[in-house]
């Protein structure tokens, strides 16, 4: 049996530029903010771990409530699937406790040399694994963040 992993969780300022006409964070700038956490996860994921290039295959976003700038804004993100060569990130931002936008990312460990997809290595497996919080019901789009861990 899989234990559950951990979400990684960060504070994601947002930027007075990040707003739109409609003064909520644009929609482009929804999918920078969610590489940036990524990118922050990834960080913490994969100290230890040799990683290697990877590259977005497909994103997905759905937009729940406005962000509005001068509002706290956090970041989730964890992995639901590990496959032998790609494994799915998701991402949600919250404001006041509430989702505004979730996201899933299918990303590609791929070979430096050739771009083709590789497999996955072991020490780079058992890092996802850390952050590994199953998707229960994929055909669910709906967006729950998980509870972080205490600790």
């Amino acid at each position: 049996m899989t234990r559950p992993g951990r979400a990684f969780v960060c504070p994601m300022p947002l930027r007075w530029s990040d707003q739109d006409l409609n003064a909520h964070v644009n929609n482009a700038k929804v999918v920078t903010l969610f590489e940036e956490a990524r990118l922050q996860a990834s960080a913490v994921w994969f100290r230890q771990a040799p990683q290697g290039p990877r590259l977005v295959r497909s994103l997905t976003v759905d937009y729940l409530h406005p962000l509005l700038y001068g509002e706290a804004t956090t970041a989730h993100v964890w992995i639901s699937r590990i496959g032998r060569t790609s494994f799915v990130v998701h991402h949600d931002l919250l404001q006041r406790g509430q989702a505004c936008a979730t996201g899933r990312s299918v990303m590609v460990h791929v070979d430096a040399e050739t771009g083709q997809p590789t497999p996955i290595g072991p020490e780079m497996r058992e890092a996802l694994a850390a952050a590994l919080i199953p998707d229960e019901n994929s055909a669910d789009d709906g967006a729950t963040s998980p509870t972080p861990a205490a600790g």
